[in-house]
């Protein structure tokens, strides 16, 4: 499996990595946006978390184009941010899930 974790903190990318780790699984890291563009149309991860915050390119406009590349994708939104407008605008953009970081050991029951 392989799983591509976009967020602009190296620390938060360490400990998602460390919530879901296994043997099977490959990690791709992106610090924004257009990094996780780029890397998602280079690798074709199963899964993506994404941020929203993020400089340059955030993690809305990022999840709208890879779901305009690939309808497919399942980016789950990994956030400090619960207000329901950037909920509703994750989903409108594609996500298929939204998780707050204070909540972040439920990621290993989704991915998997």
């Amino acid at each position: 499996m392989k799983i591509l974790i976009v967020d602009d903190n190296k620390n938060m990318r360490d400990m998602i990595k460390s919530i879901i780790k296994t043997n099977e699984v490959e990690f791709f890291e992106a610090e924004n946006g257009l990094d996780a563009i780029k890397i998602f149309k280079d690798e074709e991860p199963d899964w993506v978390t994404m941020d929203i915050r993020m400089e340059g390119t955030d993690g809305i406009e990022a999840t709208e184009k890879i779901m305009s590349s690939s309808s497919d994708a399942k980016i789950i939104m990994v956030t400090d941010y619960g207000d329901n407008y950037l909920r509703k605008r994750a989903r409108e953009a594609g996500s298929i899930g939204y998780l707050l970081k204070e909540n972040l050991l439920e990621l290993k029951n989704i991915i998997h």
